[in-house]
């Protein structure tokens, strides 16, 4: 009940535009695509497992020396082989992990009929699906920029030019953190975000730290002299 209630959580999310943290797996995402595994999909659980298959695909490891052991696979050796390594893929990324997995298919199919679900019915490949649920990965400083609004400064103030600076020098990862900050999202969604975020000029002493209000998409800043 908890990973389908999880699924529901999921579609729910993507359904209101709001960003999934992103750390969902590639596989994750193919599974409810129902596409096929790769190879370099078992990486991200186990980097060393999935080095030893590659290794064991290019010949330079004996598949037995693994411990891998299969039905004996028609055609060529190196077909065999393939389709066995392939087979320790699938078991390690879908059959260990087939009852949450599938549950949380369950509960992110119960609301499939839901308004906006035909956004999803073009996508294809899990890449452009993960993209849909966790927002753009790619977040540089120009898309961030362009979704401030500045307000109640003075027009003699340099603030808002500062602070556009600032975005410009910062690396994704604290873009993230500013975008957080402002907003509550980890990302910015697909179809980008419902409102524009308020920079808002706040009244008083420049000695005091900016403060959020990302139920609003709102930072109050006061108007500092300087960078």
């Amino acid at each position: 009940h908890i990973y389908e209630a999880i699924g529901r959580i999921l579609v729910k999310a993507l359904l209101e535009d709001v960003p999934w943290p992103p750390v969902l797996s590639p596989s994750f995402f193919k599974f409810l695509l129902e596409t096929e595994c790769e190879l370099r999909d078992l990486a991200v659980f186990d980097v060393e497992y999935a080095r030893s298959l590659a290794k064991c695909l290019d010949g330079e490891v004996d598949v037995n020396l693994l411990g891998l052991q299969g039905e004996e696979q028609a055609g060529e050796e190196e077909d065999a082989k393939g389709v066995l390594v392939m087979s320790h893929v699938r078991e390690v990324l879908v059959e260990r992990r087939r009852g949450p997995l599938e549950a949380l298919k369950k509960g992110f199919n119960t609301l499939q009929m839901d308004r906006g679900w035909t956004a999803l019915l073009h996508i294809t490949h899990w890449a452009d699906f993960r993209r849909l649920v966790c927002g753009r990965a790619d977040l540089d400083a120009s898309s961030l920029v362009g979704q401030l609004d500045f307000a109640r400064f003075p027009s003699s103030s340099t603030t808002p030019a500062d602070l556009t600076a600032v975005l410009r020098e910062l690396s994704p990862t604290h873009l993230s953190g500013f975008l957080y900050f402002c907003t509550g999202l980890q990302a910015l969604p697909y179809g980008g975000l419902p409102r524009r975020i308020e920079v808002r000029c706040k009244q008083g002493t420049t000695t005091v730290l900016p403060e959020a209000h990302v139920c609003f998409f709102r930072l109050e800043l006061p108007d500092y002299q300087n960078e």
